[in-house]
């Protein structure tokens, strides 16, 4: 096992054949005391809970 190279990230997309993803980045919002992370977005509103229905 001596002639193993170490290899760069692209090297080993092209190897395993898999395409370019695009990376989500993720948003902590704050809504009723409850931190709440998820996908960045400018249209993001806080989930409606069992006790805030009226």
């Amino acid at each position: 096992m001596k002639n193993l190279k170490k290899l760069r990230k692209d090297q080993l997309k092209g190897i395993a054949g898999g395409a370019k993803l695009p990376i989500i980045e993720y948003c902590m919002y704050y809504c009723n005391g409850t931190v709440i992370c998820a996908a960045c977005s400018d249209d993001f509103q806080c989930p409606v809970t069992g006790g805030e229905i009226m």
